[in-house]
């Protein structure tokens, strides 16, 4: 079945002046295109697991060993690593070897190249496997 809804979306910004203004935006969905949501509920893992796990700021060879050792054995489905695509480098304090660099530095991406601290394309191939 094909519907097509009227929806809004709250766009709030703040001017200059410190004015916050927050203008309702009409647009139209086409829910044709929507998934169904019984689509939705097969994660696609191997032996019906469901369990995701973060291993955020990991490297590639402490995510594959975790994945053998730990995370397999023990029924989980997948991992969500760090993005692998090559991002700036900041260095917050470069007076200050102790200050590590930001989280968020991963999202500032230079490339599409598979290299971050986490490892290198070799690396994240071997993970993987």
């Amino acid at each position: 079945m094909e519907l097509t809804l009227l929806a809004f979306h709250l766009l709030s910004f703040l001017a200059f002046d410190g004015t916050l203004y927050s203008p309702y935006i009409p647009y139209v969905v086409n829910t044709s295109s929507l998934l169904d949501a019984r689509e939705l509920r097969d994660p696609h893992f191997i032996g019906g697991r469901q369990v995701i796990t973060q291993l955020f700021e990991w490297t590639f060879d402490e995510i594959a060993k975790e994945c053998e050792e730990f995370l397999g054995p023990y029924g989980y489905g997948g991992v969500q690593t760090s993005p692998i695509s090559e991002n700036a480098v900041i260095n917050p304090a470069p007076w200050d070897p102790n200050i590590k660099r930001p989280w968020y530095e991963r999202y500032q991406v230079v490339s599409y190249n598979i290299i971050t601290r986490s490892g290198n394309e070799q690396q994240f191939r071997n993970m993987v496997r």
